[in-house]
């Protein structure tokens, strides 16, 4: 988490602006004593508004004690953070914690893209998972795009993002830049 923050500060001191950096966090990191506490004192002595980040957390969070997962949840998003349930539909929550949590985005686990182009019943969830989404006033991204035919089923199924291999493999934040600045 600092090192993600310091990167941040980096970047803009090198004036390089991200509108949102995502940061994974694991159920036991948010569990935690003073998770929330020490959070912000990072995002303060880095000088990084809580807006600019997205905590990405996984359905499994909601095993070990719900009730305090959506209270802290919900500090967290109070104070500017984004939150965003990542591998959505691999899980084994319930669709009841939906309404309950207070979540900005579903990112779409991968598993369901991998053979969208030719199995019906990937696109069948696909497109369930971002009405569904767009209906609790979520946005949705998808995981793993491989090729164009997957980007253009997502389009059209009216996913806010994707990502995946087809625009880039992982990489270092010094790789990410000079990609950044192929780009342009």
């Amino acid at each position: 988490m600092r090192a993600t923050l310091q990167q941040i500060t980096l970047w803009r001191e090198q004036g390089i602006h991200f509108d949102t950096v995502s940061i994974n966090i694991s159920p036991k990191q948010l569990l935690q004593h003073n998770f929330v506490d020490k959070l912000v004192a990072a995002t303060e002595r880095f000088q990084v508004p809580p807006e600019q980040i997205e905590l990405e957390i996984t359905e499994s969070l909601l095993f070990d004690d719900p009730d305090l997962c959506i209270e802290l949840l919900q500090q967290l998003r109070s104070l500017g953070f984004t939150i965003a349930i990542d591998d959505f539909g691999t899980g084994y929550s319930s669709l009841q914690y939906l309404k309950l949590l207070p979540v900005d985005k579903l990112k779409v686990d991968r598993a369901f893209i991998k053979e969208l182009e030719t199995d019906p019943k990937d696109q069948v969830i696909i497109s369930m998972v971002t009405d569904m989404a767009k209906a609790l006033g979520f946005s949705t991204l998808a995981e793993g795009a491989e090729s164009a035919p997957q980007v253009e089923i997502l389009r059209q199924a009216g996913y806010d993002m994707v990502q995946g291999y087809y625009y880039a493999r992982p990489m270092s934040a010094t790789a990410l830049i000079q990609f950044i600045n192929r780009q342009t």
